[in-house]
């Protein structure tokens, strides 16, 4: 997919977990290895948004924020004022048990809603924001928020035309909401076997 940049967000400060979640191991690969052999599935342009220093060693181009301090939605902000792409995949290294068919979908969907600057699963109700299809001008919605100093991605997308890909959509596409899950803590970590099939 040529006409997609997929960004790979591995920022954070990681404070619930106590170390780096990008580095942390699960089944042999780190979380971030994970997400950029996924990434690499989807498109060939990929980019690590995150820190140049710690994560240089991956060979891919790396990203850093124009908002330190300031989450995800920093990051993607900083995604969408690099893109080559109108249409740009946003994911998470926090986030690895969405499987490549879902991302699959969810461009399809976004390509199908043009006028959409972001296209979100919602699960439970809640928009996951970490796993976005977007277009680049939701960048000017992104910096609009960050200089007022807010920095809820969910908030950024509801003044965005979103599309939502509600819950049950999700499911008949025989994907399980439990793929959303967010390894946060180390506790996350004690049973995401369960979630890998």
């Amino acid at each position: 997919m040529d006409d997609v940049t997929v960004f790979v967000l591995a920022g954070g400060q990681s404070t619930r977990m106590g170390r780096d979640k990008a580095l942390l191991l699960l089944g042999g690969r780190t979380l971030l290895e994970r997400a950029l052999a996924l990434a690499h599935g989807i498109s060939p342009r990929v980019v690590v948004l995150g820190s140049r220093e710690k994560y240089a060693a991956t060979g891919e181009r790396i990203i850093e924020d124009e908002f330190p301090g300031c989450g995800p939605l920093a990051g993607i902000h900083a995604a969408l004022g690099t893109s080559e792409t109108d249409l740009n995949l946003i994911l998470s290294v926090d986030m690895p048990f969405v499987p490549l068919k879902f991302f699959t979908y969810l461009l399809e969907r976004a390509r199908s809603r043009p006028t959409a600057q972001v296209t979100v699963p919602r699960v439970g109700g809640i928009a996951q924001g970490t796993c976005i299809a977007c277009r680049r001008s939701f960048r000017s919605v992104c910096e609009s928020r960050l200089k007022l100093g807010l920095c809820k991605v969910e908030d950024a997308i509801r003044l965005a035309s979103p599309e939502y890909v509600e819950e049950e959509e999700i499911r008949a596409r025989g994907i399980g909401p439990d793929v959303f899950r967010n390894l946060n803590t180390p506790e996350d970590l004690t049973e995401p076997q369960k979630l890998e099939g």
